[in-house]
């Protein structure tokens, strides 16, 4: 697992939705747990996540485009209650090219 995932965070999700209990696993609080897994089961529309491969445990972490991202940040609150995307010509202006 550790070859396909793109950091720590992202191992600990998988080992999580796998039930596959480390140091570092229990250490977060049973409800994290229970969201994870809630999530998982959402998104790929299972019931039961230990048939779920690994690979695709992972797909499911990454973003597929742009706009994803976007939404999420913005439903995060990272927009900060101010405009996410700057217009160019504005300070600290985002190239997306």
């Amino acid at each position: 697992m550790k070859h396909i995932a793109k950091d720590h965070t992202d191992i600990l999700v998988i080992e999580i939705a796998q039930g596959i209990q480390s140091k570092e696993t229990a250490k977060l609080p049973e409800m994290i747990h229970r969201e994870i897994k809630t999530l998982y089961k959402e998104i790929l529309e299972v019931s039961d996540l230990s048939d779920v491969p690994v690979d695709v445990l992972h797909k499911t972490l990454q973003p597929d485009s742009l706009l994803e991202r976007f939404a999420y940040r913005k439903q995060a609150g990272m927009g900060n209650n101010k405009e996410f995307i700057k217009l160019k010509g504005q300070r600290g202006q985002i190239s997306h090219e």
